[in-house]
């Protein structure tokens, strides 16, 4: 959908509406592994905090947006623990020095006016895939560099990743998924099906990897055809490999499949994800709080041109 936008000067344009979908813990990981070591005099942990703090600033002055949210994860899904019950299980826990930082995070996002949305036992992947089903009338971008989301990529939705060489943001549209994974967006969960993703700690058929997996899906367009026509397997340890993993394969399917049908409470429309009114007051006592004293002048230079949220509070 598109609507008449004022630019100033007598100018008006007409101009899309984007919804951007940040997939939180990703982002705040990402951050507390880029600056190392920073903390108050008192010793507070602030690293992620500022790393944030630059990530928002970011996403205001490249792209000044409208509409959007941060999604975050909300422990695991019962379904996938069923199927598997070591999904995930090889991951660390949060570092004490990042999970002390995460509350100030939160209140940080809001203060850049974006609306948080979690459902508890629900992943980030799965809120953003039914938020891109149910709003169809908008482009979206999703802010990740997770490769399961790259099932949910079309002429419409797009990823907007870091790529891990310039650090410059990369756009994935479908023909960029297919130019990284030798796949098609909808051919990314039985790709993954088969290479396995040991960040999620699934594991892939042995012997299978990368190439191999996308000249098969080249060859036969999904994994259900290669079942449908074995013989066309061309040697005989290829086809065993396949009979005899069968089952693991079908469980990989439903664990790597995001489930875009899931039900979103309190999100109907494109108004339910309006980004509020930036809080400077708030802005700014977390910048003091935590000494960085150069997010100070960034701040007042995107509250002057950004409607501001006063403090009810501030007599």
């Amino acid at each position: 959908m598109k609507h008449w936008k004022f630019k100033g000067q007598g100018e008006i344009i007409l101009e899309e509406n984007i919804i951007y979908l940040v997939d939180a813990y990703a982002q705040i990981y990402r951050g507390y592994h880029a600056i190392k070591s920073l903390t108050t005099k008192d010793g507070k942990p602030s690293n992620a905090i500022f790393a944030i703090a630059k990530f928002l600033i970011s996403l205001r002055k490249d792209f000044n947006p409208e509409y959007g949210a941060f999604v975050f994860d909300k422990g695991l899904p019962a379904e996938r623990l069923a199927i598997h019950s070591e999904y995930k299980a090889n991951r660390p826990g949060m570092p004490d020095d990042m999970r002390c930082q995460i509350e100030t995070i939160r209140e940080l996002i809001a203060s850049f006016g974006w609306r948080i949305i979690e459902t508890e036992g629900v992943e980030a992947d799965d809120i953003i895939a039914a938020i891109a089903k149910k709003i169809t009338s908008e482009r979206i971008k999703i802010l990740t560099n997770d490769k399961d989301i790259s099932q949910v990529v079309d002429s419409r939705v797009t990823i907007l990743a870091v790529n891990s060489f310039t650090k410059e943001i990369e756009e994935r549209t479908p023909d960029k998924v297919y130019q990284k994974y030798g796949v098609r967006p909808n051919q990314i969960v039985d790709y993954l099906a088969m290479v396995g993703d040991s960040s999620d700690n699934i594991t892939g058929l042995p012997g299978i990897g990368s190439k191999t997996a996308s000249k098969l899906l080249e060859e036969f367009g999904s994994i259900a055809n290669i079942y449908l026509f074995p013989e066309k397997l061309k040697t005989e340890k290829l086809r065993t490999l396949f009979l005899e993993n069968k089952e693991l394969l079908e469980r990989n399917i439903k664990i790597i499949t995001l489930d875009s049908d899931l039900e979103l409470d309190k999100l109907s429309n494109l108004k339910d994800l309006i980004l509020n009114k930036i809080n400077k007051s708030s802005m700014e006592r977390i910048a003091a709080e935590y000494e960085l004293k150069s997010l100070h002048g960034i701040i007042n230079e995107i509250c002057t041109s950004t409607p501001v949220q006063e403090d009810l509070f501030n007599f």
